[in-house]
């Protein structure tokens, strides 16, 4: 089993462009030595920035909320007006979900 991960979505990082691979040491191993197949952009700066993120992901989720749930709050809104012609899914698997029914 392998898992993929980045700072992009799961932290609202993307300009870090930087994420990881967990699974068997052989597979982690052979991912890392192909990184140059994948990677155009990556820096030993970003990697720096990059490092101390899953430390504070609580805060990063916070601050998602935060900035995002007045927004979310509003579309979930405006889908209720017209409920036979859009209909919110919120997402699903992610840390950073949001709540489309807030301040109604």
């Amino acid at each position: 089993m392998i898992s993929v991960s980045g700072l992009s979505r799961t932290y609202g990082l993307p300009g870090l462009r930087t994420g990881w691979v967990y699974g068997a040491p052989q597979v982690a191993e052979a991912c890392a030595e192909r990184t140059f197949l994948t990677s155009i952009a990556s820096s030993v700066l970003c990697e720096a920035l990059a490092c101390p993120a899953p430390d504070r992901h609580e805060d990063y989720v916070r601050a998602h909320h935060r900035l995002c749930t007045p927004g979310s709050g509003l579309v979930g809104r405006r889908a209720a007006c017209h409920p036979d012609a859009v209909r919110v899914v919120p997402p699903q698997g992610t840390p950073l979900r949001l709540d489309t029914t807030a301040n109604r």
